[in-house]
């Protein structure tokens, strides 16, 4: 069973789906299949990154109109000294976001993914951002790509 304060399910769906991967055992996490269910830093990484991928103010009617970040808006652009700046200042300000859970990002280095990190199935990705995140759950570091 599932014991996190926080919880998420990392889910994939190709064409190796293993039978069985969606009947929940409720003394049973499934683990190297196509569900698995995260707990406490790792579920709070993958809220992270679901607030920086999402346009802000893209989900709205749910009361979730403040959800996102306007750092998907640099995308793309030449990453002067000044467009980093602008993505650190993004990336702060998602900080009430994660209702208390996420205390600061204590270290954000913006720069150029390398060649073999630019690609990704939908398009390139033009700016690698490793965090520092200060959280109830310590510290801890993490990367991510826009």
């Amino acid at each position: 069973m599932a014991s996190g304060e926080i919880q998420d399910l990392l889910t994939t769906k190709n064409d190796n789906f293993w039978p069985g991967a969606i009947d929940f055992d409720e003394d049973t996490v499934i683990e190297n299949n196509d569900i698995v269910i995260l707990e406490d830093v790792e579920a709070l990484w993958q809220g992270i990154v679901g607030v920086l991928h999402t346009p802000k103010g893209a989900i709205d009617g749910v009361g979730l109109e403040k959800y996102g970040s306007q750092v998907l808006t640099l995308r793309g652009m030449n990453l002067t000294p000044e467009i980093k700046e602008l993505a650190k200042m993004y990336i702060q300000e998602t900080v009430p976001q994660y209702q208390g859970k996420v205390r600061s990002f204590t270290k954000i280095i913006i720069r150029k993914p390398s060649p073999q990190q630019s690609y990704d199935k939908y398009g390139r990705f033009s700016m690698r951002i490793d965090l520092e995140v200060d959280s109830v759950y310590g510290r801890f570091n993490r990367t991510t790509y826009i």
